[in-house]
């Protein structure tokens, strides 16, 4: 037994097992079923190779318009959630005073306490026609027909970019907080203007942890249901909704394997660039 131990390779034996069961297996699983098909009676699968599933979703122009829905969704988040990430972060780093730094970040990652499920519906009871809001620019005439945020894209996206936004803070927090204070200030006495020094020195000693928020943002409201569900109100379906409606409407494993497929690829195309850029810029 304790040769075993001692051998180079002991240590990766319960990571790399870790990961073929829970990670590499399922995976593996579900790209085998989605060349599979359904049953006539609707209820069984049949395990026999079939492009059926491709076909039906390139076919299909509802899969397609809610495909290119999603990845704009998904950027145009992200992009959001770059922008409060970045003056979020900034502000508890750079103008806060050092003693109050964590209690300050705890109250922006205060949220990610309670299941995003219970935000997104206290979004939706705060944002909808009869809501606090609403019903208080009505009552001051600043708003005289509907707020438009719930049941719309404008809704789901803005669910969306909060979350990123906290993601985002939190990996750029780390970022500047390790960005020396002296080079700030002999930037500056040096006639640097703050955005130049925002944009010259912070932001590119930051770029590893902007593009680390930046790409678990996009893989998470990429693959998003509750938001488009809750805020989005389901009257424009996004990618996810289609995978699992495929499964709570039909039972359509199989179908509901190719959207997981689609899924996964775009996820891989999107952020691979991104994580191979952030390896490059860190070994330079």
């Amino acid at each position: 037994m304790w040769s075993l131990i001692n051998k180079p390779w002991f240590g990766l034996l319960m990571p790399v097992t870790y990961l073929l069961l829970f990670f590499l297996g399922p995976l593996v699983f579900l790209i085998l079923m989605s060349f599979f098909s359904i049953a006539p009676n609707g209820f069984e699968i049949v395990p026999e190779f079939t492009l059926k599933n491709y076909e039906i979703f390139f076919n299909n122009k509802i899969n397609l318009i809610a495909f290119w829905r999603s990845i704009y969704i998904a950027i145009t988040s992200v992009v959001l959630g770059i922008a409060v990430g970045l003056l979020l972060a900034y502000t508890v780093v750079f103008v806060i005073p050092k003693r109050i730094q964590i209690a300050v970040l705890l109250l922006i990652i205060l949220p990610f306490w309670t299941s995003f499920i219970v935000r997104a519906f206290s979004w939706q009871l705060l944002f909808n026609e009869t809501g606090p809001i609403a019903s208080s620019l009505r009552s001051l005439e600043l708003l005289t027909g509907s707020l438009g945020i719930v049941d719309s894209h404008f809704g789901t996206i803005l669910a969306l970019s909060m979350y990123s936004a906290m993601i985002i803070t939190i990996c750029l927090y780390a970022s500047f907080d390790a960005i020396s204070k002296n080079l700030i200030e002999a930037s500056l006495d040096l006639g640097a203007k703050p955005l130049t020094v925002l944009l010259e020195i912070i932001i590119p000693l930051s770029l590893s942890g902007l593009i680390n928020g930046a790409t678990l943002s996009f893989i998470i409201c990429f693959g998003d249901y509750v938001a488009p569900t809750l805020m989005g109100g389901g009257l424009n379906l996004a990618f996810s909704q289609l995978m699992v409606g495929s499964l709570l409407e039909n039972f359509n494993v199989p179908m509901a394997s190719t959207y997981s497929v689609f899924m996964l690829i775009t996820i891989f195309l999107f952020t691979l660039p991104l994580i191979k850029f952030n390896l490059q810029n860190r070994n330079k």
